[in-house]
């Protein structure tokens, strides 16, 4: 029978604290038998949304709570990335993909991939802003085989 349950991991808003929900997104993936690749691509997307929270709601300022609601289902696995900074500014249309120049590394943009990259290693998102609260919402489906 699969393993499920719901847990809440809470991080002062400083790029330096977002390594642990990482390292515990990665954990609980691979409990719920996400594959490694799997788990990385939840990993990368959930730590994507939470360095976005720091910098654009809560412009880099420390002393402000970060909140990740992980949900383990039969079938997938959801990540709610919530703070209570600035409203993000949501189309839900997902971004096009960045044009890359192999041959000119040194142009290439230090941010603006984050929610390209979400949406390609999740398999839904989603936002709401909830009274003072906003709420991105990351979607992993956990394959059949291994939901069995």
């Amino acid at each position: 029978m699969p393993q499920t349950g719901t847990i809440t991991l809470t991080i002062d808003s400083r790029i330096d604290h977002v390594f642990l929900v990482g390292s515990a997104v990665n954990k609980i993936c691979t409990a719920a038998a996400l594959s490694e690749q799997e788990a990385y691509e939840a990993e990368v997307s959930v730590v994507e949304a939470v360095n976005n929270a720091i910098e654009h709601a809560y412009d880099n300022r420390a002393g402000h709570p970060v909140e990740v609601v992980v949900t383990v289902d039969n079938d997938r696995i959801v990540f709610q990335v919530c703070d209570w900074g600035r409203t993000l500014e949501w189309t839900g249309e997902r971004p096009p993909a960045p044009i890359v120049n192999a041959d000119d590394t040194a142009s290439l943009p230090e941010g603006g991939r984050g929610l390209f990259i979400m949406y390609a290693f999740t398999d839904a998102i989603d936002y709401r802003r909830r009274g003072a609260k906003n709420v991105l919402t990351l979607v992993k489906h956990v394959p059949r085989a291994q939901a069995a």
